[in-house]
């Protein structure tokens, strides 16, 4: 199988795409690059290439070049095997940005490709984001369902529950978030500060 690689580099672009591929596993984004271009150069609508490019660039958090080759990727009419993968980062990469509308497009998509404990929390955060409380609640629900020790589901449960001022649930909701090792930063310092704002929701108080 190596000599085939080897001979072949450079003449068959699903030869370059499985060079890309072991090139991002031992980090070597530069080389992982040179075989994807390599791949597209070969078929330019190549969806594998693409992606795989989309995820070069992500891991070398280079959001905006990431952003722009997942979303190429997404104008094929042919879909990438690891298309969960790539809605998931997307969806990852939108939110940081604050584009909400077009975070939930794509975790909606998400959801309906691979539903999962992920891709419900992203959607339910781009709700949530929106004021849309009754949206994010329903997904983050269902996130809940699918993995109930994810401890960030439990913290943005808590922040729904703070903002439509549920104190019972908004406690026990974060009793769940600590419980289950919420860490500190940013969203553990958003949910003191709503507590301190309405009043309610800490327990230890």
């Amino acid at each position: 199988m190596a000599y085939e690689l080897l001979t072949n580099a450079g003449k068959d672009q699903q030869v370059e795409i499985a060079l890309a591929r072991a090139k991002i596993l031992q980090q070597d984004f530069v080389s992982a690059e040179t075989h994807i271009t390599q791949a597209l150069s070969i078929d330019y609508e190549n969806v594998e290439a693409w992606a795989l490019w989309g995820h070069v660039k992500y891991l070398q958090l280079d959001f905006e070049a990431a952003k722009g080759r997942y979303q190429r990727t997404l104008m094929f009419a042919e879909k990438p095997t690891d298309l969960h993968t790539l809605y998931i980062r997307l969806g990852e990469i939108l939110l940081l940005e604050e584009n909400y509308p077009d975070a939930k497009e794509i975790f909606l998509k998400a959801c309906r490709n691979q539903p999962t404990c992920t891709t419900y929390l992203g959607l339910g955060i781009a709700c949530f984001r929106m004021n849309q409380f009754e949206d994010a609640e329903e997904a983050l629900t269902e996130a809940n369902f699918l993995n109930n020790q994810n401890a960030d589901v439990w913290a943005y449960l808590t922040l729904i529950c703070l903002q439509t001022k549920r104190i019972t649930e908004a406690e026990q909701s974060f009793k769940y978030a600590i419980k289950l090792g919420l860490q500190p930063g940013l969203l553990l310092e958003e949910i003191t500060a709503v507590q301190r704002q309405v009043g309610f929701g800490d327990p230890s108080l």
